[in-house]
């Protein structure tokens, strides 16, 4: 993970979820990993379906309009022959204003209407578009080895105050700066085909192939990750078969979705492995009675978790205890070797004489 871009969404998930703050190196002050990466999965799609999904949310449709005006309390305790007239015109021109202010929303929502059909009839009606329709569905299913570490929302929209109540979070600027976005855009599916003739019979091989470009964007615009995937499939059709209809879509919409969360989850979690050693010629000293903690919870050696900067602590019973700060990388596990030291025994008491 960029850890200068996502510093502040250490804080803010810090804040959110409750850890332990952070640690002094060299007197500068570093703020530990989140324990929890939220990914709010925006969309999914083809170059054309998400150009008219953005188009469609970007005017967001509204559902009401305000109250029908009326004369106010202050008009009516005026001076009754200048309130009547006066009175009667205010009330024309809030009446107009109404009037246009209801047609021109109107309008939108239907504009917005027509976009939102458009965009539902441009996946169900092309055959090689429909598994689109469960491209999300495929996603979250393969990022669930990682749910540990990654809380997958699926947001049809990028609204803050929407997401706010999605995350739970009390204050704006702390939801948006734990979040991420990610964005998924499929090229057209790409069929190539090849015919030979073998004795008497016609072979005609077809190579179905589809590209797609993943990408992951704070609330600030600013792209964190990015990564492209490809899948293909082929089919065999001889001059003495018939059949027809065959559709490599869904085949290679799963594999895209199973290719981009296995970067994903890459990219934002790491392997951990420590290794340990007691002082030289110490024989007592057994590696397997090390307990390690990361951030003040209890780790599991050779885990995974989250990428950035932790706080490692690692007791041995009859040693002295290790404390380190290390920072790991996205798609890069890390071995951290510790050497222990025997505890200094407590000095004698003096006998009494």
């Amino acid at each position: 993970m960029d850890l200068k871009k996502l510093g502040a969404a250490g804080v803010a998930c810090l804040s959110l979820l409750g850890i332990g703050l952070n640690a002094e190196e060299n007197g500068a002050q570093k703020h530990l990993a989140p324990q929890k990466i939220r990914l709010l999965v925006c969309d999914v799609g083809t170059i054309d379906t998400v150009a008219k999904t953005e188009e469609f949310l970007t005017h967001l449709k509204q559902l009401n309009v305000d109250d029908v005006p009326r004369v106010g309390e202050a008009t009516q305790a005026a001076d009754p022959s200048l309130a009547k007239h006066a009175g009667r015109v205010a009330f024309s021109v809030e009446i107009n204003r109404f009037k246009r202010q209801d047609a021109e929303i109107a309008r939108r929502n239907r504009k917005m209407e027509r976009v939102y059909e458009q965009l539902r009839n441009s996946i169900l009606g092309n055959p090689n578009n429909r598994d689109i329709v469960v491209a999300k569905e495929y996603l979250q299913t393969y990022l669930m080895p990682y749910s540990q570490f990654i809380t997958i929302i699926d947001r049809a929209n990028s609204s803050i105050a929407e997401n706010e109540k999605a995350i739970g979070g009390k204050d704006q600027e702390d939801v948006a700066d734990s979040s991420v976005f990610l964005t998924v855009v499929m090229q057209d599916l790409n069929a190539e085909s090849k015919t030979v003739q073998i004795g008497n019979t016609m072979v005609k091989k077809t190579v179905y192939t589809r590209k797609a470009v993943a990408k992951i964007r704070n609330y600030r615009g600013e792209l964190l990750f990015a990564c492209s995937v490809a899948a293909d499939s082929s089919f065999r059709q001889t001059s003495a078969s018939r059949s027809t209809g065959h559709n490599p879509a869904s085949a290679i919409q799963e594999e895209l979705m199973k290719q981009i969360a296995e970067k994903i989850g890459s990219y934002f979690t790491a392997k951990l492995t420590v290794k340990a050693k007691g002082p030289k010629k110490d024989a007592e000293f057994d590696e397997d009675a090390v307990v390690l903690y990361l951030d003040g919870k209890e780790f599991e050696n050779g885990g995974r978790t989250v990428t950035g900067f932790h706080l490692l602590h690692a007791t041995c019973e009859g040693y002295q205890t290790i404390k380190r700060e290390i920072t790991l990388e996205p798609a890069k596990g890390r071995i951290v070797k510790l050497v222990f030291r025997k505890k200094t025994p407590p000095a004698a008491a003096p006998q009494a004489e």
